[in-house]
């Protein structure tokens, strides 16, 4: 169901004024998926605490949520004529963690409530098989590495 916003700006509150005092800051949702944290008046080795700490709290409250970051990257905002300020925009890509529910938001979007049509089934699918742990009496992939008897090299230690 997206960002718990509170809970994270909490977090990430708790953590920068134990880094900075004096810092205007302010983190805002702009839709159901990506979060807008803005500050000013940080000097560069305060902003890399900063962002470090900001990257960590945000992964590490995903992953609590059930995913796992597949990728990041950051770029720079284009400079623009009239704006003196040029933005690092970090941009993470998670995925879903071994869900076969779709999310509160997915499954409504989906089901297209008060259509009055009739009702389609929706179906998840799990993408990570689950495997046995422990020992097996026979290996999952034994067909595929013991080749037939008659295509089967000689012993090379037998004297012939």
């Amino acid at each position: 169901d997206g960002f718990h916003l509170r809970r994270l700006t909490q977090r990430i509150r708790r953590d920068l004024e134990g880094l900075i005092s004096s810092t205007y800051w302010q983190c805002c949702q702009t839709n159901e998926r990506a979060v807008f944290f803005v500050t000013t008046k940080v000097a560069n080795g305060t902003a890399d605490l900063l962002t470090t700490s900001v990257n960590q709290q945000v992964i590490e409250h995903t992953e609590a949520m059930g995913y796992s970051l597949a990728s990041s990257y950051v770029t720079l905002s284009p400079d623009v004529v009239h704006t003196s300020v040029r933005m690092l925009v970090h941009n993470f890509t998670f995925r879903r963690v071994r869900r076969t529910a779709l999310e509160v938001g997915d499954e409504l979007a989906l089901s297209g409530e008060g259509d009055g049509k009739e009702e389609e089934v929706i179906e998840t699918h799990e993408n990570i098989l689950s495997m046995r742990v422990g020992p097996q009496k026979k290996s999952l992939y034994e067909e595929r590495y013991l080749p037939p008897n008659s295509t089967r090299a000689s012993d090379i230690w037998r004297a012939h």
